[in-house]
């Protein structure tokens, strides 16, 4: 068999050893001496002696029998004859095949559980669907549970099948002498067991809504269909025709002496334990669905509708609870006082010597407004009160409550109780759970942050009983359940989780593929980019409450979540040492750990300290012959450019001096153009002092002198001296060599002096000038000699250009204007004015429209203007002529 796949092994009553392998089937015959089986199917996956000694096989192929010296196949031709048509014996492969107390065979196929009886099939498990079967067992009991590819089924007595475990693969069972379940699951899933008989019908009914246990140990049942009485191993059924008023009992409220009180849903009787017989209950009680009811020590009845509020019936006077009649009271509770606490859907209330008022407390607040469904009162006089969203107490004089977040893992508790052993049982909408109390006192003590609680198996999805309390009790370590099916029994001791954490424990390691040991640790090259680690949880009790959580120290920075799924992926692991731990809890008990795996991430050669130091040596090396080479042909290029540098600035001062040279040649031309004017300037102080200078000879000669009027005739002779002395000291400003002065100043200021530089060359013209000096004009910072300049050249060019043709106007303005963070100012005329053609050339140097022009006036004009970091321009006026325009920037200390 070592080149084939064993899939089942059976031994015969006769002591044969049968093998179903992926080839076929062997039977040993001698010591260690197989033959194969002829005519037997391969792929054999189940094999079954039955008990007349006829071989069954299961294959892929179907489901085979023994039929003389050969195997037939079997067909439809065996089942009922709704199945006729789809074949699941010769369309499915047969995983198991089983053989109960009865004889009778149960084979688990690839889409159907069938069962073999009385030489016919029928069709099992309907509450499967067609989903794989892998296994069968039957218990002790009878019961049938089947692995199934969805979980875990197990069958009742009507041959319905019920789902009691989540949707995990199950894929083997087996039972042990504790009659408890192994159940080996796929998926990663690992093995689990649970006590199968832990919960048992003991009464069925269509439906059960109340259960009272009386003072010798009997159970009294309310149910559907009437009254049932459990004693002495029989049941005792009553019904309407012993006096009930309706077959349909809601609730049972002990009564005085033997007497019970029975709500039905058409009013209350009171039944008589000793005689077996009802009374009619009160009349004003008659035709009433009563849901829940209480007899106190006085004598009163208490009872709640099933449509809304309730009724007190005292010395046969009935008064309806007015403050609850919105709304349904689900249970009346009599304390040590005598006060009745009620349960409803709207809170918590109490009825003290008449007046019914709402229980507040800041403890139950944490509940967030609940529904108050049932109550249990503990042997110590302890109330826990199930609600809506979580459990609540009342201790001591004080309320405790444990909302669903603290780990009761359940709201709308329906069903409270609690066993001799400490250990409290809920039932809500997600299951039926159980905690040890003590675990309350300590969270109410602050010593543990969660409550442990734990799920009840085969109670995932308990059933509601909504606004019927007495729904759940303990009596002789038995819990009592009543719901939609019947009343279930539920043994407290096997239904509780066993103590003790879970085993975990890594199974496998797998580097790319390939297995290897790793009980004393393991290595590997860190060329391998996957590394496989898979473990197990061994023999838990419920797989749902089950955590797993894995980390490889070194790596990972927290514990990771296994997700039900028992295996860890990593890839590229940097070289270095690492420990691999895995750890399990059950519900909220302590973390239990696997031993830890150390392994070693070996580095590849060029991975090595030795080869990464020379590699960094080496590459430092080369950085510093970079740096050096580098640093080299830098200084070289640093010291050309500081060469570049210097000779730039030799060259920029040259042509400095040359801008200089050529704007004082520019000036002195101007000085030469405005000769006439300038003559004019210094003709009128000098014929003033002649003329005074001949006054006071005159005015000498007289007898007497008038010597007053001669001082005022030497003072006038000085003035006019001091006139004609700063004509000529302006005139040799705007020529000499010397450098301009930069400072702050006042264009206005500067345009005035041009103006009266200017003024006898426009009366020598005939023109007329208009200034528009805009007042309050912000300093800007410049030479006034070089700005003169530009004015005067502005002026000139002006003048020439309206004196050239008779047909130009006469007026010439001049305008300064303040312009945000600038000042302009513009020289209007009226001259023959700039074709559209070279308009752009007016700035270039040498270019002239006028025959005797060198063309550089407005070109020295554009690189003074830009120096001093201001703009110009020109632009053509509407009718006639030209403005030409400068702007400058306004000085930091105007702008502040």
């Amino acid at each position: 068999f070592q080149r084939t796949t064993v899939f089942a092994i059976q031994e015969d009553s006769c002591g044969a050893l049968w093998v179903g392998t992926l080839h076929g089937t062997y039977i040993r015959t001698g010591e260690l001496k197989f033959e194969i089986v002829s005519d037997a199917p391969t792929n054999v996956r189940a094999i079954c002696e039955d008990r007349e000694g006829t071989m069954w096989l299961g294959s892929n192929d179907g489901l085979f029998r023994r039929n003389g010296d050969a195997y037939e196949r079997l067909s439809h031709e065996f089942l009922p004859e709704r199945d006729s048509v789809n074949d699941p014996l010769q369309m499915s492969r047969v995983n198991v095949i089983r053989m109960d107390t009865n004889g009778s065979l149960w084979i688990g196929a690839n889409r159907a559980l069938l069962h073999w009886k009385d030489g016919a099939f029928q069709r099992e498990g309907r509450e499967l669907g067609r989903q794989q079967v892998y296994d069968v067992l039957q218990s002790p009991d009878g019961c049938i549970y089947v692995a199934a590819r969805f979980g875990l089924f197990r069958s009742h007595s009507d041959s319905s099948f019920e789902k009691v475990s989540e949707n995990e693969s199950a894929f083997c069972l087996m039972q042990d002498q504790t009659e408890r379940l192994w159940v080996g699951h796929g998926d990663n899933r690992g093995l689990h067991t649970f006590a199968p008989n832990s919960a048992d019908v003991a009464w069925n009914a269509s439906k059960v809504y109340c259960v009272h246990r009386d003072r010798d140990g009997g159970m009294w049942v309310g149910s559907e269909g009437g009254l049932h009485h459990l004693h002495s191993g029989q049941v005792d059924d009553f019904g309407v025709e012993d006096g009930l008023p309706d077959a349909r009992v809601q609730t049972i409220v002990p009564g005085t002496g033997d007497t019970l009180w029975l709500g039905t849903a058409n009013g209350v009787a009171k039944w008589s334990i000793a005689r077996g017989v009802a009374e009619p209950g009160p009349a004003e009680l008659s035709h009433m669905s009563v849901n829940a009811g209480l007899e106190d020590s006085a004598g009163n009845l208490w009872i709640s509708l099933a449509t809304a509020g309730g009724y007190v019936l005292r010395q046969n006077v009935l008064t309806e609870l007015s403050p609850l009649s919105a709304g349904h009271i689900h249970w009346f509770y009599e304390d040590s006082q005598g006060d009745i606490w009620i349960g409803h859907e709207a809170g918590l209330f109490r009825d003290h010597q008449g007046e019914i008022l709402q229980i507040t407390d800041a403890a139950l607040d944490a509940l967030k407004g609940p529904r108050f469904l049932c109550h249990y009162v503990a042997g110590d006089g302890t109330l826990w009160l199930g609600t809506s969203n979580g459990i609540a107490r009342y201790k001591s004089g004080r309320f405790e409550t444990f909302p669903p977040e603290c780990g009761i893992r359940a709201d709308n508790i329906e069903r409270l109780a609690a066993d001799n052993d400490g250990h409290l049982w809920f039932g809500g909408r997600d299951g039926l759970f159980h905690a040890p109390i003590e675990e309350f006192d300590g969270f109410t003590r602050g010593d543990v942050s969660r409550i442990a609680s734990y799920r009840v198996e085969g109670f995932e999805r308990f059933p509601p009983i909504p606004a019927f309390s007495q729904g759940c009790l303990v009596s002789d370590h038995t819990l009592w359940i009543v719901g939609e099916r019947g009343l279930t029994q539920l043994p407290v001791d096997s239904a509780k989780i066993p103590a003790g954490a879970p085993d975990v424990q890594i199974e496998n390691v797998f580097v790319d593929g390939t297995e290897t040991g790793f009980q004393q640790g393991f290595d590997y090259r860190s060329g391998a980019r996957r590394l496989m680690l898979k473990f197990v949880v061994v023999a838990v009790a419920f797989p749902q409450q089950v955590c797993v959580r894995y980390r490889v120290d070194g790596y990972d920075t927290q514990w990771i979540d296994a997700r039900g799924d028992c295996v860890a992926h990593y890839t590229d692991l940097r070289p270095g040492d690492y420990t691999f731990r895995v750890a399990a809890r059950q519900g909220n008990e302590a973390w239990a750990e696997a031993e830890p795996v150390q392994f070693v991430v070996l580095p590849r050669w060029w991975e090595t300290r030795l080869f990464q130091l020379s590699s960094l040596v080496g590459f430092l090396g080369l950085i510093t012959l970079g740096v050096q080479l580098r640093t080299t042909r830098m200084r070289t290029a640093n010291e050309m450019l500081r060469r570049e540098i210097r000779e730039r600035a030799r060259a920029e001062s040259e042509v400095r001096q040359r801008q200089d040279e050529l704007a004082r040649v520019s000036r002195a031309v101007s000085m030469g153009e405005l000769t006439t004017s300038i003559a004019h300037e210094v003709k009128q102080p000098l014929f003033a002092i002649v003329s005074n200078a001949q006054t006071a000879r005159r005015l000498l000669d007289a007898d007497p002198p008038d010597i007053n009027e001669v001082r005022e005739a030497l003072g006038d002779i000085a003035s006019d001296g001091d006139r004609a002395s700063r004509i000529i000291d302006h005139v040799r400003s705007l020529v000499q060599k010397a450098p301009t002065p930069v400072s702050e100043l006042d264009l206005n200021d500067v345009a005035r002096s041009a103006l009266q530089l200017f003024q006898p060359e426009i009366r020598s013209r005939g023109l007329l000038i208009d200034a528009q000096l805009a007042p309050d004009l912000p300093k800007v910072n410049g030479s006034a000699i070089e700005l003169e300049q530009v004015i005067l050249n502005f002026l000139i060019n002006a003048a020439q250009a309206m004196t050239s043709h008779t047909h130009c106007g006469q007026q010439l303005t001049l305008h300064t204007v303040h312009l945000d963070d600038a000042v302009e100012l513009s020289v209007e005329d009226q001259g023959i004015g700039f074709g559209e053609g070279n308009m752009d050339r007016l700035f270039e140097p040498f270019y002239t429209t006028k025959p005797d022009g060198t063309g550089m006036g407005l070109a020295i004009n554009r690189t003074i203007v830009h120096r001093h970091g201001g703009r110009i321009w020109a632009t053509r006026n509407a009718v006639r002529g030209m403005t030409f325009h400068f702007s400058l920037p306004v000085s930091r200390s105007n702008k502040t």
